[in-house]
């Protein structure tokens, strides 16, 4: 009986100790990208890119940062896939992926379009919407009671600053399209005949990508719609009484 007994205290002390490993680690993980964003923002602040003539000073200042940032969700992908925490990786992965081949793709080909008012939308619409996701994740697993005003900014952000950030990354895109159209890009990575015996001409990679953003978004904007709906269903019941 006593051997029993020790043996469920054990398995709780490992439970709970697995548990604030969990929590420790995650709490840990959000605070850093938080953290992140917070410079991009601030610099973003700083260097005003509403005017043309800051654009590039601008982006030379938070350029490497955008791209620790939206490099630093592939974890939130893993996080998915193993069940450390409880969202689809699918969708996690669409979302990671549609920012990470604007930052490590396009910007980075393309510098010209550092210069564009559409890459100073997207980041500003992508920080917002940061501000409100990760402190609403790190309340959540500290204190389990997230107070009602950021879990409503949590899951009513998005309504206005995701479709400004779809709205920033098509229109870098369209331009995309337009830069590619070199032979430089018509031909990539290298011209054929080559090692890999492959090349890709960017241009029509890019008009496919288009073709297939657009209902992506409108997936993604739909399947968030319904989180919203399950998330603050129980909120505005318990508010009103």
């Amino acid at each position: 009986m006593s051997a029993t007994v020790e043996q469920l205290q054990s398995s709780y002390t490992t439970h709970v100790t697995h548990k604030n490993a969990r929590t420790s680690y995650l709490v840990t993980y959000n605070c850093c990208c938080l953290f992140v964003w917070f410079l991009i923002g601030l610099r973003t602040l700083m260097f005003n890119p509403i005017y043309p003539n800051n654009r590039r000073r601008w982006y030379d200042k938070v350029g490497f940062l955008v791209s620790l940032a939206t490099a630093l969700p592939i974890l939130e992908v893993v996080h998915a896939a193993i069940g450390l925490v409880r969202s689809d990786a699918v969708t996690t992965f669409m979302q990671v992926a549609s920012r990470m081949h604007v930052s490590f793709f396009i910007w980075r080909l393309l510098p010209v379009t550092h210069l564009m008012a559409s890459t100073a939308l997207v980041i500003t619409a992508w920080t917002l919407s940061e501000f409100c996701r990760y402190p609403f994740y790190i309340f959540q697993l500290i204190r389990k009671d997230v107070p009602y005003c950021l879990k409503w900014l949590r899951y009513s952000a998005f309504l206005v600053l995701y479709p400004l950030g779809i709205l920033g990354e098509v229109l870098t895109m369209v331009k995309a399209v337009d830069l590619f159209k070199t032979s430089k890009f018509e031909h990539w990575p290298v011209p054929m005949p080559n090692r890999m015996n492959f090349e890709l001409n960017l241009s029509y990679v890019y008009m496919w990508v288009l073709l297939l953003y657009v209902p992506g978004s409108v997936h993604m904007y739909s399947h968030m719609c319904l989180q919203r709906k399950k998330a603050l269903k129980g909120c505005t019941s318990d508010k009103s009484q």
